[in-house]
């Protein structure tokens, strides 16, 4: 039997042909507010400390501050991609960032339990209250960094499998 669709080698390069560099989509557009939302949350307390020296920032937490970051810009330029149909590039964008991702999750976990660990009975009612917030925060940050990066991952394989799929294969 003849498989009259063109396979999935074709369309993309067909796709890359009339590609532009780049292009955000609505959900690029999405991603550009949550990198300037999450830039924005990180001034008080990493970037303007870290900028003026007035605090003792840890390196593993620089560390993580600054990768954190650069997975937003992950998000934006993988959704430029996208928009400007530059398919083969997302994937391979994509495949690199897979030990970006698992080191962003370790190391939140280690954030995670270095601040929970780190509670002393003699903070203030506003100091515990803070603290406690910021491992709520960082415990949201993990599960929606880890869920999301779940979500794409599955994306992917269902849509290489619906490749396969018409492919005949």
């Amino acid at each position: 039997m003849v498989n009259s669709q063109p396979d999935v080698q074709t369309i993309d390069a067909a796709t890359q042909r009339h590609a532009r560099p780049f292009s955000l989509s609505a959900y690029g557009e999405y991603a550009v507010v949550l990198l300037v939302v999450s830039t924005a949350t990180l001034i008080p307390s990493f970037l303007g400390p870290l900028a003026f020296s007035t605090g003792n920032i840890p390196p593993s937490i620089v560390l993580h501050g600054f990768a954190f970051l650069a997975w937003y810009v992950l998000v934006v330029v993988q959704s430029g991609l996208i928009g400007a149909r530059r398919v083969s590039a997302h994937k391979t964008l994509g495949y690199l960032s897979v030990g970006f991702a698992l080191f962003l999750a370790i190391s939140g976990a280690q954030m995670l339990a270095g601040t929970m660990t780190s509670y002393d009975a003699n903070w203030s009612a506003e100091h515990l209250a803070s603290r406690t917030s910021f491992v709520w925060a960082i415990l949201h940050a993990l599960l929606f960094f880890s869920g999301s990066f779940i979500l794409a991952v599955l994306a992917c394989l269902i849509s290489s499998d619906q490749s396969k799929l018409e492919d005949g294969g």
